[in-house]
């Protein structure tokens, strides 16, 4: 799983709280290019993406993302959340929101679960339709 926030304690403390899920390998980043880069590098089914960073506004990145890899599950995070904003990072194909400042570490890892069981779910499709083929 890939967390990019541009807030180091946020990013300190959204590993820990996930620190909880089995198996849950977490990278996070604070610049926005070096998560992209290491997204070229690596394969992660996860992103958990701020929607106000200073290099690339989440849109951006967002559609970055997707456009690299369709199937990735981006969880986008804010404190600025507007319902155009949502329609508009939906549409483009956010999984999920998240709002900051975070309350404690149960509604962050509701959503991080719900997208590990759907992201399994997904897996067994794409492997049952590989194989009908």
């Amino acid at each position: 799983m890939l967390v990019v926030d541009d807030d180091a304690a946020t990013c300190r403390m959204i590993e820990e709280y996930l620190k909880a899920v089995p198996d849950l390998d977490v990278r996070t980043f604070t610049n926005e290019e070096q998560a992209l880069d290491s997204i070229q590098r690596n394969k992660y089914h996860i992103v958990l993406s701020d929607i106000v960073m200073p290099a690339i506004e989440g849109y951006s990145f967002l559609r970055e993302l997707k456009k690299r890899d369709p199937l990735v599950h981006v969880i986008m995070m804010t404190a600025y959340s507007t319902l155009s904003r949502v329609i508009l990072f939906l549409g483009e194909g956010a999984l999920d929101f998240v709002l900051k400042p975070f309350k404690g570490p149960d509604e962050l890892l509701e959503v991080v679960n719900s997208s590990i069981h759907r992201w399994e779910r997904w897996v067994k499709v794409l492997k049952a339709s590989a194989a009908g083929q």
